[in-house]
């Protein structure tokens, strides 16, 4: 049987596994190494070594943030990786480490793992929300993955939810409601150095009920909850799924599912006619939950390459 190489590069480290043709893991390997966010020539090695680690394989699927063509492997943004900016990625790796590669989007990934053999298998209008470095989405509308015009769609961390009256000071979810922006601003309430935090302490400190931790996590999820009713009211879709390392936090899914609630009685309140559609949008974690990266580059290097 055929086997692939999935490699999901995030902000802060490359997950990675080799899998069959029905999406079955069969090779972990050390799993995740470190991003070299600097410097091409040790993201390069990086690659290399994880590729000599896990041995020959068919093909090669790679998840990179950003805005990434997936035709031909131009990456003109990428996203938290500054290193990966205005490159050709699937062209150096191909030429330099002798594979055949298939590159998308970390979140159309992510989306592309929940249609195969996910928790949206039977969908056919879907959202995905990936919540790591940055804020990342992927949208599946009407039987298809939705690229944009110029493979932008769904990058939610650009919304802007704060200071829209403040001149140079606009505050987009990037900055205000990613992962790592709620635990530098756990660490920074605390006197902490964000380093020594982790999304598994903060939810410790949680779960603890530290009322300073508490009252910025509040915060925090009415953020994530907006992001999604506004999403839900744009695309309307069947499921709404949620990704990333803290998505297989149970507590966090259900303090979101709690908010979207009371944000959606706000809204009734409101406007008097709105009913609560935040129900029929299923929102939830993605099966995978942090795999959903390398799981999606696989099958999306499968399907490009079917004959």
């Amino acid at each position: 049987m055929d086997s692939y190489l999935g490699i999901d590069v995030g902000g802060t480290s490359i997950k990675y596994g080799v899998y069959n043709e029905n999406g079955e893991e069969i090779k972990n390997g050390k799993s995740k190494i470190r991003t070299p966010k600097y410097d091409m020539s040790k993201f390069l090695k990086s690659i290399k070594l994880i590729i000599d680690e896990c041995g020959p394989v068919n093909g090669i699927g790679l998840s990179i943030p950003g805005c990434v063509n997936p035709n031909n492997g131009y990456i003109q943004d990428g996203g938290s990786i500054r290193v990966l900016d205005n490159i050709n990625i699937k062209y150096i790796l191909e030429k330099e480490l002798r594979v055949k590669v298939e590159v998308e989007n970390d979140a159309n990934c992510a989306l592309l793992a929940e249609k195969w053999i996910g928790n949206a298998i039977e969908c056919s209008n879907f959202v995905c929300i990936t919540l790591g470095t940055g804020i990342g989405g992927a949208l599946y509308i009407n039987n298809g993955l939705v690229s944009g015009s110029n493979y932008f769609s769904g990058e939610f961390g650009y919304m802007i939810l704060d200071n829209i009256h403040e001149k140079y000071k606009i505050k987009t979810l990037n900055k205000t409601s990613s992962t790592v922006s709620f635990v530098r601003e756990i660490a920074n309430k605390k006197g902490l150095n964000s380093k020594s935090l982790d999304g598994l302490s903060v939810f410790d400190m949680i779960q603890n009920r530290d009322d300073e931790v508490l009252e910025l996590y509040k915060i925090w999820i009415r953020r994530i909850a907006i992001c999604i009713y506004n999403v839900g009211f744009i695309v309307d879709p069947e499921k709404i799924l949620i990704g990333g390392g803290i998505s297989n936090q149970p507590i966090f899914i259900d303090d979101l599912k709690s908010e979207m609630k009371r944000l959606s009685i706000e809204v009734i309140k409101e406007t008097g006619k709105i009913e609560n559609l935040y129900k029929k949008w299923n929102v939830g974690p993605c099966k995978f939950f942090n795999d959903s990266g390398k799981i999606g580059a696989v099958y999306n290097y499968i399907v490009r390459n079917r004959d």
